[in-house]
């Protein structure tokens, strides 16, 4: 009883705890601030608010995680280099559009890791477009063991708002030339840094007017209420004024749009772990043995300890007939002991075998109020005589191969709307070779040695699963790059933008 009092005394404390950090791996990690459930007005409601910032009642139902500060470059240099990730920038044939001259401006050099102004591990990471953000937020929720998203717009703004201190802002009046470190800033009223300037934020709401009357947790999940698909941006940038800088000011943006001003931070569930219920362990009683009744004859050659599954391996030892050595009478009466003690390992190894199966379901399903996608099912055995092995799962495969470390693969598979294709080494880990896609592909093939025509192709066609998922706070719906984006690849000019009217243009 006491230690069941203890497991909700800690399970309490640790659900109500005001911060808690995500590892993500190699000493770093991140650290997210509680912020509570409420009410709040949402939009400027003056006279220069446009036509999308009108006022509305929102009531936030939940309490979330969010980032105590924006992503950071060394966050995010944490997880490429852990997923060999290359960002849109990185692998166009335009790169992004970095900081040059006062202006934003397209160049192949210009990407996440050169954003056109001199950076550490601690400024915000930018440069990285809508699809980016939402792959660093699929990582670390298989890293950190509990989903994480990117905020919906209401939530940023009641975590901006912070009880009524919004705090301070780098703009292009005290830092025009780049990003600053996050952190130097006073934080709001939630302790939250970096709210308001230093980069833009992406949320998960597609832009469109706010509704009338008041609501409940709101996230626009339409993407056609605008003149084109743009992605809601909020807080302002070091490249734009003052009054950018405002907890209700809304931006939009192309989702592909790779500029040094661009940045994000996450959120996470707030909702406490479920504990695993665990199985009492049943030990059936040790036989009562009759010492006035003649035991069984020993059979010559009895069952070794490794010959039962999941038993101890001990080694054996050396047999002898009944002959040879003669049963001693106190082994007769220790037979019930043995019994027990066999029969207490054996139930041991069962209960492990139940504890692992679910460890490994509570980390990887979701916590409930924030679901994740299925992961696929076991590797497929692909060719070769069995040599090769692809495991598909939400947002990339795992390669498993019998050939030697350090061999030249070429993998091909189809994404959310055309075929990619990569050179690898492979070099894998514990569990295989992972190749990271961003969203959940179909068709893989895997062939060995760079740019093959054939030999070797593995082909798993037709494995793909429908991840669709409700509410869009961890959809894994791949943005479409429109024709802006396009034009940006091959260096086109794009034509003069049609003005919305009522809605701020995309920068």
């Amino acid at each position: 009883m006491r230690s069941i009092l203890l497991l909700i005394a800690f399970t309490v404390a640790a659900y109500a705890q005001q911060t808690i950090r995500l590892p993500l791996g190699g000493g770093v990690e991140m650290e997210l601030v509680r912020v509570e459930p409420g009410k709040f007005t949402q939009g400027a409601g003056d006279s220069a608010a446009l036509a999308g910032e009108l006022q509305r009642e929102v009531n936030l139902t939940r309490p979330f995680y969010i980032g105590k500060f924006p992503v950071t470059r060394g966050q995010f240099a944490r997880f490429a280099a852990a997923t060999n990730y290359r960002t849109e920038s990185e692998k166009g044939v335009s790169g992004g559009f970095g900081w040059e001259g006062g202006k934003l401006v397209q160049k192949k050099q210009y990407t996440w890791r050169t954003p056109g102004f001199p950076q550490t591990d601690d400024h915000p990471v930018v440069m990285v477009d809508f699809a980016d953000a939402k792959a660093f937020c699929a990582w670390l929720s298989r890293q950190a063991g509990r989903p994480v998203a990117l905020p919906t717009e209401a939530q940023w703004e009641y975590a901006a708002r912070g009880g009524g201190n919004a705090g301070e802002a780098w703009t292009a009046a005290n830092s025009p030339t780049g990003t600053q470190p996050v952190g130097r800033q006073k934080a709001n009223g939630f302790g939250l840094h970096d709210m308001l300037g230093n980069a833009w934020e992406w949320c998960e709401d597609w832009f469109a007017p706010y509704g009338s009357g008041s609501i409940a947790d709101p996230v626009q999940t339409n993407a056609n209420l605008s003149d084109k698909p743009r992605r809601v941006m909020r807080g302002g940038a070091f490249s734009r004024p003052v009054a950018d800088a405002s907890v209700a000011k809304r931006y939009r943006n192309d989702p592909g749009s790779r500029n040094a001003d661009n940045g994000f931070r996450v959120i996470a569930s707030a909702a406490a772990p479920v504990a695993a219920a665990v199985p009492a362990i049943v030990v059936p009683p040790a036989p009562t043995v009759n010492l006035e009744q003649p035991l069984p004859p020993r059979p010559a050659q009895p069952v070794l300890a490794q010959e039962i599954p999941g038993a101890l391996n001990v080694p054996a030892a050396p047999s002898h007939s009944a002959a040879e050595m003669p049963e001693p009478e106190s082994s007769r009466s220790g037979r019930g002991g043995f019994l027990f003690w066999g029969v207490l390992v054996a139930g041991a190894f069962i209960v492990w075998k139940v504890l692992k199966g679910l460890l490994r379901g509570i980390k990887a399903s979701p916590v409930r109020d924030m679901p994740m996608p299925m992961q696929a099912p076991a590797d497929v055995p692909a060719g070769n005589g069995g040599m090769f092995t692809i495991r598909i799962v939400q947002d990339g495969f795992w390669i498993r191969s019998r050939v030697p470390v350090g061999t030249t693969l070429q993998a091909r598979w189809i994404g959310a709307s055309s075929t990619h294709s990569r050179t690898l080494e492979y070099r894998p880990g514990p569990d295989g070779l992972f190749v990271f896609t961003g969203g959940q592909p179909s068709n893989v093939s895997v062939s060995v040695g760079e740019n093959s025509g054939g030999g070797g192709i593995l082909d798993t066609s037709g494995r793909s699963m429908d991840l669709g998922i409700a509410g869009g706070l961890l959809s894994n719906q791949r943005s479409t790059i429109d024709d802006d984006d396009d034009r940006r690849r091959n260096d086109v000019p794009p034509p003069p933008e049609k003005r919305f009217s009522g809605f701020p243009s995309a920068y």
